[in-house]
């Protein structure tokens, strides 16, 4: 059993360096979210000003201040690189996978189940493609899921394998280790609260609060539960509290708008029905999809439910109808929800582990006959969608390049090495997938390495297409020397302006005829300058001549639209969507 531990521990650190570490200078950033978070971060450390969170040097109201601190670390630590930019996500990751493993110690009492845990979390399609963006969704799942550990933790005698619920267990406890789990509890509430907002404490609440009554400790939690909001408040007050004093209207601004209108009005942000989760969370369990089903049937249909099983359902199944009744959706928000996917897939493998076992030593004695093991199990039926998945995404490469499908066109003729590259990457896939039917309850862990080959190698299968409109990192290195030397610079995308101001580290850029999500701050008296209108644009432009070149970044719109023109450059430079116009000073 050692051997097999050390040797789990081992393939863990593994697949964690290859997947997360590896790959993340290898990959340009994308816009508009990863460009908007490492700026806002950069302009954090390059002005000092920690409380209240700017970009392109206008105020930026949208989130609090802890995920942009993290962010801003990391880049201190590492530098201004694409790693430094992206690892506070891979932080986030990895610490959750820790809690995880201590949260499956303690609700299964089983450490290779912990370990299966950890290894399905980190190899989970939405997990290691979260977990090495630059976004805030990471860090708040750390945040809740070491909340949920610190709880599992001081109540672990009431999750007990075998127990019934809604009988209320003597937890052993001390009164002093039980105030300080209260405390840390609002600690991570608190943290989560700095990341992500009023969701940081809703989401825990309705996770915990249901698992409390359920395992007979709601009596218990409420006389400590004071501790745990003295302790929210206490670590988020001196920040709201300063930038209240700086910016009075953040409040206002970050409450009716980011949190009442993004989920609750028919205007919200990024509408979406109410079945938009349901084929995200398919897609997300990939490459354990075949155990996702019957992993949560069982978990609540099992007569014998042990308490722990519980806190997975509520955990697993609460946020996601929470998310899928909001009016804004992003497929990111559902995070949140994947550690305990991976938990109730690990456990799940285990029981079927089990029981294969336990029906091999009884066909001995004639009691069963192993004949019923061999009817589809869910080790095959994983094992055929992952071959199927490579098989499938093969075949959509190759109709992207034929060009039978218009609509499906995003590579040109000349990219055929990229092509490539996708298919090796699909067909280590299906092999990975169909190692596993060697020795089906043996070796089902070698769908651990069907991601491999993928985060390793996607930065490298970018269609240009998707390249010259999502990612101008490229494009603006390939012109630094024009746009270093240009006296101004505007650009009419608010993404390409934020990589704009991250790569020239200049956040004076101005915003040619469209506001976007900065609209907001240029609504301040000091920022409106920063703002030009299309029919002002000549004469603005005639202006800064005088002053010295002016450069023009612009990203085309879709066929659909029609883009307003420019006045005639001095030079224009040109990749697909991204454009560059230069004009000598008179």
């Amino acid at each position: 059993m050692k051997i097999i531990n050390h040797y789990f521990t081992l393939l863990i650190s593994g697949i964690f360096f290859i997947i997360y570490i590896v790959p993340l200078n290898n990959r340009l950033l994308w816009q508009p979210d990863e460009v908007r978070y490492a700026a806002i971060s950069k302009e954090m450390i390059d002005s000092g000003n920690w409380i209240v969170p700017h970009l392109l040097g206008l105020r930026y109201f949208e989130k609090p201040i802890a995920g942009y601190w993290l962010n801003a670390i990391s880049q201190l630590i590492f530098g201004h690189s694409n790693f430094a930019v992206r690892f506070a996500s891979v932080f986030s990751t990895m610490v959750t996978a820790f809690f995880i493993y201590k949260i499956t110690l303690i609700l299964l009492k089983s450490k290779q189940t912990a370990q299966y845990a950890v290894l399905i979390f980190l190899t989970s399609f939405l997990v290691f493609a979260v977990g090495t963006y630059s976004v805030l969704d990471p860090m708040l799942m750390m945040w809740i899921t070491g909340a949920i550990y610190v709880y599992t933790k001081i109540n672990q005698d009431a999750f007990n394998p075998i127990r019934a619920p809604h009988i209320t267990t003597i937890i052993k406890s001390s009164r002093f280790t039980s105030i300080i789990g209260y405390g840390l509890i609002g600690f991570f509430c608190a943290m989560a609260v700095l990341t992500k907002g009023f969701l940081g404490v809703v989401i825990p609440v309705i996770i915990l609060l249901p698992t409390s009554i359920l395992i007979g400790q709601i009596y218990r939690d409420l006389r400590y539960c004071l501790i745990t909001i003295f302790t929210l408040i206490a670590f988020c007050l001196p920040w709201a509290l300063a930038i209240h004093a700086r910016e009075p209207d953040y409040w206002h601004y970050f409450f009716w708008i980011e949190h009442i209108q993004r989920f609750a009005h028919d205007n919200a942000q990024h509408k979406a029905p109410f079945w938009y989760y349901m084929p995200i969370i398919l897609l997300a369990s990939l490459p354990w999809l075949g155990f996702l089903i019957q992993a949560c049937f069982h978990c609540i249909t099992n007569r014998n439910k042990p308490t722990s099983y519980w806190l997975l359902i509520n955990w697993l199944w609460i946020p996601f109808i929470f998310f899928s009744i909001a009016k804004g959706k992003l497929l990111t928000y559902i995070l949140v929800c994947m550690p305990a996917l991976a938990i109730t897939i690990a456990a799940y493998i285990s029981y079927l582990i089990h029981k294969k076992n336990t029906i091999k030593a009884l066909d001995t004695i004639g009691k069963f006959r192993l004949s019923e093991l061999n009817k589809i199990s869910p080790f095959t039926l994983n094992a055929i969608i992952n071959i199927s998945f490579g098989v499938l995404g093969i075949i959509l490469l190759m109709l992207m390049i034929s060009g039978f499908i218009p609509s499906l066109n995003l590579f040109s003729k000349h990219e055929f090495s990229k092509v490539g590259i996708g298919i090796i990457i699909f067909f280590s896939w299906s092999c990975f997938g169909g190692l596993t039917l060697l020795n089906k309850h043996r070796y089902w862990y070698l769908a651990a390495g069907c991601p491999l080959l993928l985060s390793l190698l996607f930065g490298f299968t970018v269609p240009d297409k998707i390249v010259d409109s999502k990612q101008p990192q490229s494009f603006i290195q390939d012109h630094l020397p024009l746009l270093t030397d240009s006296t101004v610079i505007v650009s009419d995308s608010i993404g390409v302006a934020t990589a704009l101001g991250y790569e020239l580290s200049n956040p004076e850029i101005f915003l040619l005829n469209e506001k976007g999500e900065l609209a907001y701050g240029l609504g301040y008296p000091d920022s409106q300058y920063r703002f030009i209108p299309q029919e002002n644009l000549n004469n603005w432009l005639n202006e800064k001549r005088k002053h010295g070149s002016v450069a023009i970044v612009r990203l085309k719109k879709s066929n659909s639209l029609v883009q307003p023109s420019l006045p005639p450059a001095s030079f224009v430079s040109e990749e697909h969507r991204f454009s560059l116009y230069w004009y000598d000073p008179f």
